[in-house]
Formats: C-alpha cells, structure tokens, sequence
C-alpha cells in the first residue's frame, strides 16, 4: 500500500514524533498526481475530481463507496458546507476537524470530496479484523493504524503524502468524540501541529456541527430526514515561520493551542446558528 521505508526516514520520524499519541483518526486524501511541497495552491476554487494521471493507482472500493454510501448520506441530511475553495485544487494541506460523534469522518470526508479530492483514511487496526470489511478497506487504499505499539509507519505515511501533495485530516483532541458538555473541542495533541512544522503543509481547521445528534457512542440518537449537518473551514494557518522549531515541544504545544482555539471559535459560530428547532437539551457522552 505505500513504497518501502528507509531506516533513515523511520528515525527522522521518530525524533519529530515522540509518540504515536501524538496522532489519532487520520484521513489521508489523495491528488490525481503528485506535487511538491513548493507547489501549495494557497486559493483557487477546487478542481473536479478525476482519476489519478500518470498511471497513478485506483482504488475500485472508493469508487464502490461513493455509489453505493455517499447518495444515502447526501439525500438522507441536510448538509451545509462553508468554505469548500479553501482546499486548494492541489497540494498538500493538513485539515484538523472536531470530533462530535461517529458521523464525523463521513462529513469530513464528504466535505473534502466536495471539494474535489480524494479521501484516504488511517482506520484503526481491529477494523480490518472482519473480512469484509478488510477487504473494503483495503480496496479503498486505507492504512491500519496499530494503536499502543510504538509503530511509526502511520506518521511516516502522513509525512510522505503530504510530501506528495495529498491531504491529511487529523482529529487532534485525541479521542473518539469530545466529553465537553457544550461539545467544544478539548486540548489537541500537538501531532498535526509537529506533521506541518515538518513538511511546510498549511493547517485548515474544518468544524463540523449536527452529528452529535445522530451517532454517538450513547445517549440519545435522533436520526430524522432533513437534519442539518453543517461544516465550516476557517483560514488556512501557515507555520513554516516557525519551521526551525520543529523539535521544540514549547513552540508545538504553543501552536497546537493556538490551531484549537480557531477550531473552537468555528464550532461556537456553528452552533450559535444551527436551526434550534434541531437541537436537544442534552446528548449523551
């Protein structure tokens, strides 16, 4: 699924990335092609989706996907995406969402289709136990990620498809949904923060709104037809000012905050104006 690593790229990523924590639920979306980290589209409005040039590899199960599961969650919600031509048509660019709930990754990953590119997922280990779903999975080009082992293949991964011009989403909080009553995001793990000090990519924050309504892990579950779900993209966050201080825990946590604190004003706009016949007093954890 990915070209073989040198040692010397496992020991450059192990000095960037202290621990595998530093990451969690990633989404990697691919390019048609692959593009140097000089050639970062900073605007433009996305391209359309077309297979990959070049002989480039398909993936037969997302396009298998895109029939058979997008169409349902289009017509099913009522989706609103703010800001979709700030992912550029090409070039890397690291997307850091919220998580609310298990709806999340579909959002986001529709949000990035939309936008004209191709999602790619780091899906945890166990997901490929079951046969079936492996071979989706698999089929798709997604990369299992074996949490608690100290592997570094997942950051070696996301720090070579952004050197390739691809598009990692990382959901920085670090666990699988938020535990803030008001559903804001938590404290980010400086991951994201480290991966962009590394490659040069720009940060997007991208909130999202609506799915803690439908799929969390308990509570109330309201699945009605028409329900919003809204997404928003802030501005994109240059770091590479900084980028003689990758190493520097201080400076990633400093930044890590600051990358936060744009998500959680994003999430408070979203939630201010969702419609409020839509929302509920409470929602589970």
């Amino acid at each position: 699924m990915s070209a073989p690593r040198s040692s010397g790229e496992s020991a450059e990523a192990s000095r960037l990335f202290e621990r595998p924590s530093d990451f969690t639920g990633m989404v990697i979306t691919r390019t048609r092609q692959g593009y140097p980290l000089a050639h970062i589209v900073a605007d433009g409005r996305p391209a359309r989706m077309t297979e990959p040039e070049g002989g480039g590899r398909t993936e037969p199960w997302f396009h298998v996907c895109r029939v058979v599961l997008l169409p349902p969650f289009k017509l099913w919600f009522n989706w609103r995406m703010d800001g979709l031509e700030k992912i550029p048509a090409e070039g890397p660019m690291i997307v850091v969402g919220n998580h609310l709930s298990y709806l999340d990754p579909f959002a986001h990953a529709y949000f990035v289709v939309r936008a004209g590119r191709r999602p790619r997922f780091l899906a945890k280990a166990e997901l490929f136990e079951n046969p079936f779903v492996r071979t989706v999975l698999e089929g798709s080009g997604q990369i299992p990620v074996r949490r608690g082992t100290g592997d570094q293949s997942p950051l070696e991964d996301a720090t070579r498809a952004l050197a390739s011009g691809e598009v990692v989403v990382v959901y920085a909080e670090g666990t699988s949904t938020t535990t803030n009553p008001d559903f804001s995001p938590g404290r980010g793990k400086t991951g994201a923060v480290r991966l962009a000090l590394a490659t040069g990519a720009p940060i997007l924050p991208v909130a999202t709104w609506g799915g803690q309504y439908v799929w969390r892990r308990s509570g109330k579950r309201r699945i009605e037809f028409g329900r919003p779900i809204w997404l928003r993209a802030g501005e994109p966050i240059d770091l590479s000012a900084h980028a003689d201080q990758a190493t520097d825990a201080r400076t990633a946590r400093r930044l890590t905050t600051q990358v936060m604190d744009r998500l959680a004003g994003l999430v408070s706009e979203l939630r201010d104006s969702y419609p409020k016949r839509w929302s509920v007093d409470k929602v589970g954890p």
